[in-house]
């Protein structure tokens, strides 16, 4: 029993100090996130407005920690702080809570905004964008395009889209297809070549019919996207 009253009373000084050292981060954590927040609001704003949402706002919004009995802020798995994202699309609307009021054009613009801002300071090596094109289309899916573009000029970018102009960007095309083999189902994923993928762009932007003037579209789609 005295072992034992010996080894608790260790522990709980071993967990004392554990949880001095992770406030100590936590706190740093806060104040690192609070440096580097208005730099990141300009910046995905910048972003945004390239992305025809020219006159919205985005902030970073933090609330102060929770506490516990002995007056130090409680910590969680993402530090001691909890922050929400704030964004206004149209002048003279307040800054609401993004997940309340955004579209899915606007969430995908926004996600897209963010991950190019986070990738330029991140080490991660390879972004994966999915659905980025929910909602969008014309000159603003063009658009989305380019800034994948951009982000793959230092990091590996993988993007699942359904709209030709963010398809054309790509380096390359890989086609998804699903298919029913002794009553089952498989999905297949094949690189395309040059050509194939001139009549995967055409028939992206065509449907079901093709003609000469959809085809001609797609190759000009192809050439643009590498200049």
């Amino acid at each position: 029993l005295s072992s034992a009253a010996e080894d608790l009373e260790s522990l709980g000084r071993e967990l004392k100090l554990k949880k001095a050292s992770l406030q100590q981060l936590g706190g740093k954590l806060a104040v690192e996130r609070r440096r580097v927040a208005s730099s990141m609001e300009k910046a995905i704003e910048e972003e945004i407005h390239d992305l025809q949402m020219e006159k919205a706002r985005f902030k970073v919004s933090f609330r102060e920690p929770q506490l516990d009995d002995e007056n130090a802020a409680l910590f969680h798995s993402r530090g001691v702080d909890h922050l929400e994202f704030y964004l206004s699309t149209n002048v003279g609307e307040q800054l609401k809570p993004l997940n309340r009021i955004a579209s899915g054009g606007e969430l995908s613009r926004i996600v897209l905004a963010m991950k190019k801002v986070l990738a330029r300071a991140g080490s991660v090596g390879t972004v994966v964008f999915d659905e980025v094109d929910s909602g969008i289309g014309g000159a603003t899916a063009e658009i989305v395009g380019r800034k994948l573009r951009d982000i793959a000029k230092s990091h590996q970018v993988i993007c699942i889209t359904h709209l030709p102009q963010i398809a054309s960007f790509g380096a390359t095309h890989y086609q998804v297809v699903k298919s029913v083999t002794d009553g089952r189902t498989r999905t297949d994923v094949r690189t395309l070549a040059e050509d194939e993928r001139l009549e995967e762009i055409t028939r992206m932007l065509g449907g079901v019919e093709i003609t000469d003037k959809t085809r001609a579209a797609a190759k000009e789609m192809l050439k643009a996207a590498r200049k």
